[in-house]
């Protein structure tokens, strides 16, 4: 598997969400999520705002699929530094969002677009790379994970 970090603007990226070979994974709420889940899925304002509520209750992830290869996760991962226990629970999302993806979805592509104002930069891109390395061939077909971040906000 192939891991590619890309510093490039959410827009780019606009058709992954209609590829259905690819599994789109966001920051949960008004951002990226809300645009391919409204714009792209069609899903209704309501049931968007009602998913966004019940991921960040429960501090996980939602997924809307079968309607559509997208995922979210809560936004407290991506607001503030993330406390050791937090980094722990993170890493355990993004190995359920492998798993998911293997399992069920079985994309080719694992985009993670967190085109957003976030924090642990590092700690996220590290996280994705050793969680995709656990999940390489023969037990997955997922060719490549790309991981956007917002190039205004980071600069190598």
């Amino acid at each position: 598997m192939e891991i590619k970090t890309i510093y490039t603007d959410w827009k780019n990226s606009e058709s992954y969400g209609t590829r259905s070979s690819c599994h789109s994974i966001c920051r949960n709420g008004k951002s990226v999520f809300r645009t391919y889940a409204e714009f792209i899925g069609k899903i209704s304002h309501e049931v968007i705002i009602n998913y966004c509520n019940q991921t960040d209750k429960m501090y996980g992830y939602i997924t809307l699929f079968p309607l559509m290869t997208l995922s979210a996760i809560a936004r407290k991962y991506f607001r503030r530094e993330m406390s050791e226990p937090e980094k722990v629970q993170f890493e355990e999302i993004i190995r359920s969002i492998f798993k998911l993806d293997t399992l069920f979805i079985k994309s080719k592509h694992l985009i993670f677009n967190f085109t957003c104002a976030v924090q642990n930069k590092d700690f996220i891109v590290q996280c994705i790379n050793s969680v995709a390395k656990e999940f390489e061939h023969p037990k997955s077909e997922i060719e490549i994970c790309e991981i956007w971040l917002d190039e205004e906000i980071f600069v190598e």
